[in-house]
C-alpha cells in the first residue's frame, strides 16, 4: 500500500489535492523482452551439456521456422495498477498505467513483404465503482508514492490521454512500396474550439466539450511506389538504420513528406451516432518519376481535406475551422490558414516535366472544392424561391507560371525551372 499523489486534482478522493491516501499498488515491469507474437512459433532448448538442466532461460531460445508474425527484440514494459483504499468488496474503482517500449519489431514469414517498427505504446485507464469508464484518469506523467513504487513514466502519459504511440516504421511490400516513416498517434478526451459557431454543440461557440480526439501525424517520410526497389535492413530490426535500395527500379520516390490527420467525435450517449469530424493535411516536399533515363517528372505540394459526418452517417456541409481550431489538450496539430471551414477538398503544388528534352514544361497548380452560399439577387436574404444557392459547391482549378519548351535542347535546371540554352 502507499499514499499516491495521482497529478489530478479533480479525481475524487478522501482528501483533498487528488493524493489516494493508503492505496493497492501492483506494479509490473519487464526488460530484455525477446518473444514472438504470432502463429508457429515455439522454445527451443538446445544444449549438450549434461550439468545444465533440462530448461535453462540462460540458453534457451526462439525458433520461428515457418512462423507467421512478429519477432520483438529489446525493449521493456511497465504497468501500474492504484486501487483507492477502504473500497468495499464489490467497488472496482481502479487506474492503470501502461508503458510498452519495443526496440525492434519486425514481420516474418512472408517473402517479400517485410515490416519493421520501433517505438513506445502509452495507455491510461479508470475504471469507476460499476466497472465502466471513468472520465478522470491519473497523470501518470508526475504521479508519485510514498513510499516510491511507481514506475517512471514518460512526459507524455498525462491525464487526457486514454491512447499513445510514438515510433518509427519501414516496410517493403513486395517491392511495389518500399519506405520508412516517423510517426505519433494520440488519443484521448478534450475541450475542441472548433471556430465554427454554426456546429450543432452542447455550449455556445462552437465548443465540443470532453470530445474524443484522436491525431496521427507521420514525418521525414521516404518512399518508393514502382516496380524493383527494395528494403535494406541492415541485419537489425530497428527501422533506423533501414534503407531504400532503388537499384535499377523504376517509380516514384518520395522525400522530405508529411501527413498531419485528426479525428474529432463531440461527447455522446448514444453508440449509434456517428457524428465525426476529420482534417487532414498530406504535404510532399518532392516526389519524382526514376529509373527511366531522359524522362523527368517531378511534382511537390499539399492535399488539404475537411471531412464532416452527421448522428445518421451522411456529409454535412458545416465544418471545423482547422485553421483557427484549439484543443484545452494540446492534442490538435497546426493546420494552414486556408484550412478553414468552407473547404472541402484542396490541391496545390508545383510540377515539372522533361520528355527526353523535346517537350519540357514547368508549373504551378490548384485545386479547391469548397461550400459557398449564392445571394443571385444580391437582397442579403437567401431564398429557395429566390432561385439562391444554399451549401453549393465550388470548384476551381488554376495553372500560373506556366513556361513551356517544345523542340530540341532544353532542360530543367536544379531547382526544377525551365532551362533553354542559346543553342535550343
Amino acid at each position: 500500500t502507499a499514499d499516491v499523489d495521482t497529478g489530478n486534482t479533480d479525481i475524487p478522493t478522501p482528501g483533498a489535492g487528488g493524493v489516494l491516501s493508503n492505496a493497492s499498488v501492483m506494479v509490473i515491469s519487464l526488460s530484455n523482452l525477446n518473444l514472438f507474437a504470432g502463429i508457429g512459433g515455439s522454445l527451443d532448448q538446445s544444449t549438450a551439456d549434461a550439468d545444465l538442466p533440462a530448461f535453462n532461460f540462460d540458453t534457451v531460445g526462439i525458433d520461428t521456422t515457418g512462423a507467421l508474425g512478429f519477432s520483438i527484440t529489446g525493449g521493456s514494459v511497465h504497468m501500474a495498477i492504484v486501487k483507492p483504499g477502504g473500497l468495499g468488496p464489490t467497488d472496482k474503482t481502479s487506474y492503470l498505467g501502461l508503458e510498452v517500449t519495443l526496440e525492434g519489431a519486425s514481420l516474418i514469414g512472408i517473402d517479400g513483404l517485410g515490416f519493421n517498427a520501433a517505438g513506445t505504446v502509452s495507455v491510461n485507464k479508470a475504471t469507476d465503482s460499476v466497472g465502466n469508464p471513468a472520465a478522470q484518469k491519473i497523470n501518470w506523467a508526475t504521479a508519485t508514492s510514498t513510499p516510491d513504487l511507481l514506475p517512471d513514466f514518460s512526459s507524455g502519459l498525462t491525464k487526457n490521454v486514454d491512447l499513445a504511440i510514438a515510433g518509427s516504421a519501414s516496410v517493403d511490400i513486395f517491392g511495389f512500396v518500399v519506405g520508412k516513416a516517423t510517426f505519433t498517434m494520440v488519443q484521448g478526451k478534450s475541450d475542441v474550439t472548433t471556430g465554427n459557431n454554426d456546429l450543432p454543440t452542447v455550449g455556445a461557440g462552437g465548443v465540443f466539450t470532453n470530445a474524443s480526439v484522436m491525431v496521427v501525424t507521420l514525418t521525414d517520410l521516404n518512399l518508393f511506389a514502382g516496380a524493383g526497389a527494395a528494403l535494406n535492413t541492415n541485419g537489425t530490426a530497428t527501422p533506423t538504420d533501414d534503407a531504400i535500395d532503388k537499384g535499377n527500379a523504376i517509380g516514384f520516390s518520395v522525400t522530405g513528406g508529411t501527413v498531419q490527420m485528426a479525428m474529432v467525435k463531440p461527447d455522446t450517449a448514444d453508440p449509434m451516432d456517428k457524428t465525426s469530424f476529420l482534417g487532414l493535411r498530406i504535404s510532399v516536399t518532392s516526389a519524382d518519376l526514376s529509373g527511366i533515363d531522359g524522362l523527368t517528372f517531378k511534382i511537390g505540394g499539399t492535399i488539404l481535406v475537411n471531412k464532416s459526418t452527421k448522428a445518421d452517417g451522411t456529409a454535412n456541409t458545416e465544418r471545423v475551422d482547422w485553421a483557427n481550431a484549439t484543443d484545452t489538450a494540446g492534442f490538435l496539430p497546426v493546420f494552414p490558414s486556408d484550412l478553414t471551414k468552407d473547404v472541402e477538398f484542396a490541391i496545390n503544388g508545383s510540377a515539372a516535366i522533361n520528355l527526353f528534352g523535346f517537350v519540357v514544361v514547368t508549373a504551378d497548380f490548384t485545386f479547391k472544392s469548397q461550400t459557398i452560399d449564392v445571394d443571385q439577387n444580391a437582397n442579403g436574404v437567401l431564398s429557395v424561391a429566390e432561385k439562391d444557392l444554399v451549401d453549393a459547391t465550388l470548384l476551381t482549378i488554376g495553372l500560373s507560371s506556366v513556361n513551356g519548351f517544345v523542340g530540341v535542347g532544353a532542360g530543367l535546371n536544379p531547382d526544377n525551372s525551365l532551362h533553354i540554352p542559346t543553342d535550343a
